[in-house]
């Protein structure tokens, strides 16, 4: 499904069950770069905002699975059983307001709030062949 008005043109946009499984699921486990066996899987929080579905590095932008992520810009999650390819980008200063209010939401005291998790917030888009929904 294409995101329609507000946001990037082309972009594409998670399906309404897709969130559905974000939100109940506690963690995903995310691979950046190209999967495989070398690869290492990091299994981290996330939270469903605004219709998005974001991650966020405890240790900041000093993280590894956060610098890998950013030098790589896509990786797959697995959450549960299925595995999506992804597209790894910023979170917007404006929706860090919201996300923080996700987390606390549903991690409470485990959510991680200081600058540095902040700064290392990252928006996972679903990477599709074109034409997929």
């Amino acid at each position: 499904m294409s995101d329609v008005g507000g946001g990037s043109s082309g972009r594409t946009r998670w399906t309404g069950p897709e969130l559905g499984a974000f939100q109940a699921a506690f963690s995903l486990h995310l691979t950046a770069g190209a999967s495989g066996p070398d690869a290492p899987e990091v299994e981290i929080g996330m939270v469903v905002s605004g219709g998005e579905v974001y991650v966020r590095a405890q240790r900041g932008i000093a993280s590894q699975w956060y610098r890998a992520s950013k030098r790589h810009g896509s990786g797959r999650v697995r959450l549960g059983d299925v595995s999506f390819d992804v597209l790894l980008s910023d979170a917007a200063p404006s929706a860090l307001p919201a996300i923080d209010d996700a987390y606390r939401r549903k991690y409470g005291g485990l959510a991680s709030f200081g600058p540095g998790a902040r700064a290392a917030t990252l928006r996972l888009d679903p990477r599709r062949p074109a034409g997929a929904i």
